[in-house]
């Protein structure tokens, strides 16, 4: 239990520390919000009795970064870690942490907090148990918005994570009339709990406000665990010693134990004299408070965050007062004129006091011949071109310190390039990016508290709501005990309090933007495999938002469980109980005679139509046959003249080589008569005899003659 004096002097160490954080973080919230926030508070002074504008540069690009993420979901998604964790439970936990989003309408919490956190730097929403309805014994978790984060919450200055995780007690103030306090803490001194804040932006607040504020402390615990020797842990309590005799009946003992710390936070209220109440135990191990801080950091050991208008008030306020001045100086310039003599304007006097309004083409003046020229234009008053350099300066010094810019806007010069708008574009989400992080962080926190706490809240047998990604609805039995028939033993079904689960949130787009995407990719993918339609009609329907299309949906749905098109596993408990009774009344149901003969009648016609159909396919099997032996002939018959045909060819190239070896042999037989002759003829001669050259030419002759028949051999 923790000392008054000690828990005051905690509240005023956790103060300090953020002191100049929180002043900071009201300056912007007034610059935002207050009348004359947008002024430096010296050049209000100055310029009270002349004209102050304020031309607001800022909200603009807070709304840009809020609509970037109005665009945005953040999806809270349970992992199994270990342990006797399971995919199917997992799933669950989904499932409730959606139901306790929607129940505590979160998208206007986030959203709150988002837009809170990018004007101060921090904001936050807390986690808490309520009684499901007056008539129950049954809790369930909340959310819910801690508005004016930083004037109510301090967490613990020895923490540095972002989410808060790491302190051990933070301190959340309550403001509350005298008349509400009076009634809920009769017995209370009445005294405000000391606040940290130096002034007042709002001149009319709330009458007679008490501050109390309540304490979120974190006791540890120790705890012994036990391994059995079917590795299943426990922890070592009135409820194991239960059950340890029948564990010992089964032949399972205890193998190791060990001990562990566990935290349980504690709540309790004060105000600036003494404790209001007892202390009260949660179901919390982790603080339940999330805060959400922009741009996070540790400098110095020094916790620092901030928002986007710390960086760019300075600028916006230079801007007001530039404009301001150039608006008055310009109002209090001379009009332009025209300058003349009065011989010159003598007789058009009128005509030119019209001028501003008159129509006519064409001017007259009277001739002075001592001016040269017709009356004289003085211009129209210029704005100081120091204040113009001065207003120009300040709105590059918003964008830059913003990180936002004409593009992110809507602005730019219609000539430039879709690439470059797209590069500029870029600069600015990267500039908005570490906001998206900040808030990711915090609800992945928000899912961690929730999933840790659960087991809890969910301790005893009950049919939760749970609601499914698309946003259907269903309901899961969680904690039920069922006979296991094949081991004859009681098994839990959804047991929130086994295994480890870890936690994590995914940013994709809204759900509206994702179910037009999913429409169209089905589209497009059923113009490819048309069966796609047939298995996904239902989620093609549930991604439509026309009027009537819900209703339709249904029906399509119910139509395609009936033809067994939908698995069972992805059934609602709702349509599988109403499938088994339509089933079992189909069944049950007895027909009357007329239905009775009807059936009759239409079982002897599907009794003629099959064997008419049997009928059909006996003769089609039989010309089938018929036509295939007719094949068979006909395949033989072209394998018969493939065959004689390849004789022929045969024969025919037998007798053509028979004829060129005639001729062959004729060739040769020639040649040997050429060759005898020749050889008679040089034998007839002698060696040694004198050839005449009619002679030599005769030889010459018959061996040239010899030589063409080698040839051509």
């Amino acid at each position: 239990m923790v000392d008054f004096k000690n828990n005051i002097h905690d509240l005023q160490d956790a103060q300090e520390a953020d002191f100049d954080l929180r002043e900071e973080a009201r300056s912007s919230d007034h610059f935002i919000n207050s009348v004359d926030g947008m002024w430096d508070p010296h050049l209000a002074r100055v310029m009270d009795d002349k004209p102050r504008y304020t031309f607001d540069r800022i909200t603009p690009v807070i709304d840009q970064i809020m609509g970037e993420m109005s665009q945005a979901q953040f999806s809270v998604k349970v992992r199994p870690a270990g342990g006797k964790s399971s995919l199917n439970t997992a799933r669950v936990y989904d499932g409730l942490i959606r139901n306790v989003e929607a129940q505590s309408n979160t998208d206007r919490i986030y959203f709150r907090a988002a837009r809170e956190m990018i004007t101060t730097g921090c904001s936050g929403w807390r986690i808490v148990t309520d009684w499901c309805d007056a008539d129950s014994f049954d809790q369930d978790l909340q959310i819910k918005f801690i508005s004016n984060f930083c004037s109510r919450v301090w967490f613990d200055p020895n923490y540095e994570e972002p989410t808060g995780e790491d302190a051990n007690h933070c301190f959340i103030y309550t403001a509350m009339t005298k008349a509400a306090y009076d009634k809920k803490y009769p017995e209370g001194s009445g005294v405000s709990v000391g606040a940290d804040w130096t002034y007042d932006a709002y001149d009319h607040k709330k009458p007679g406000q008490i501050l109390i504020a309540e304490r979120l402390y974190k006791v540890r615990k120790k705890r012994t665990l036990v391994l059995m020797s079917n590795n299943t842990v426990f922890e070592l309590n009135d409820k194991f010693n239960q059950i340890k005799d029948e564990f010992a009946s089964q032949g399972i003992t205890v193998v190791r134990e060990r001990d562990r710390w566990v935290d349980t936070v504690f709540s309790r209220k004060f105000d600036g004299d003494d404790w209001l109440e007892s202390e009260k135990p949660t179901v919390f191990r982790y603080l339940p408070v999330v805060p959400v801080y922009g741009n996070f950091e540790i400098s110095d050991n020094k916790t620092i965050y901030s928002g986007i208008v710390r960086k760019m008030k300075d600028a916006n306020r230079v801007l007001n007062f530039a404009e301001s001045r150039k608006i008055e100086e310009v109002a209090l310039a001379p009009r332009g004129k025209y300058w003349a003599t009065r011989k010159q304007v003598k007789n058009d006097l009128q005509d030119m006091e019209q001028l501003n309004v008159s129509s006519k083409s064409v001017q007259t003046y009277t001739f002075d011949e001592n001016i040269p020229g017709p009356p004289i234009w003085q211009g129209s008053p210029t704005a100081n071109p120091g204040l113009v350099e001065t207003s120009l300066s300040a709105i590059q010094h918003i964008q830059a310190s913003g990180g936002m810019f004409s593009s992110n806007m809507g602005d730019g010069p219609a000539s430039r390039s879709g690439v470059a708008i797209d590069a500029l574009q870029d600069r600015g989400n990267n500039g908005a990016y570490k906001y998206f992080m900040s808030l990711q962080t915090a609800i992945q926190h928000t899912g961690k508290v929730l999933v840790d706490s659960m087991p809890r809240v969910y301790d005893t047998p009950r049919e939760l709501r749970v609601i499914n990604p698309d946003g259907s609805l269903d309901m899961s039995v969680v904690n039920h005990q069922v006979l296991d028939r094949q081991t004859n033993k009681p098994v839990v079904i959804n047991d929130l309090s086994q295994g480890r689960y870890d936690v994590v949130c995914d940013i994709g787009p809204a759900y509206k933007t994702r179910q037009e995407q999913s429409a169209k990719a089905i589209i497009e993918l059923s113009k490819v495999d048309p069966s796609i339609i047939q298995l996904g009609g239902d989620v093609l329907l549930n991604n439509l938002s026309e009027p009537g299309i819900d209703q339709v949906a249904e029906r399509k749905r119910w139509l395609m469980i009936k033809q067994g098109i939908i698995p069972k596993d992805q059934q609602t408990r709702e349509e599988q109980i109403k499938l088994a009774k339509e089933k079992q009344e189909a069944q049950n149901k007895k027909p009357s005679p007329i239905e009775q003969a009807q059936l009759q009648i239409a079982q002897a016609e599907l009794q003629k139509s099959q064997a008419d159909i049997a009928e059909v396919q006996s003769k089609t099997r039989d010309r089938m046959d018929k036509l295939k032996l007719a094949m068979e002939d006909l395949k033989q018959k072209e394998r018969e003249v493939r065959i004689k045909e390849r004789e022929s060819m045969l024969k025919i190239t037998k007798e053509q080589n028979q004829q060129l070896l005639d001729a062959i042999k004729d060739r040769d037989d020639a040649l040997q008569t050429q060759i005898d002759g020749l050889k008679s003829l040089i034998e007839a001669t002698g060696a040694d005899a004198v050839m005449s050259p009619k002679l030599i030419k005769a030889i010459e002759q018959q061996t040239g003659i010899v030589l063409r028949e080698q040839q051509e051999l």
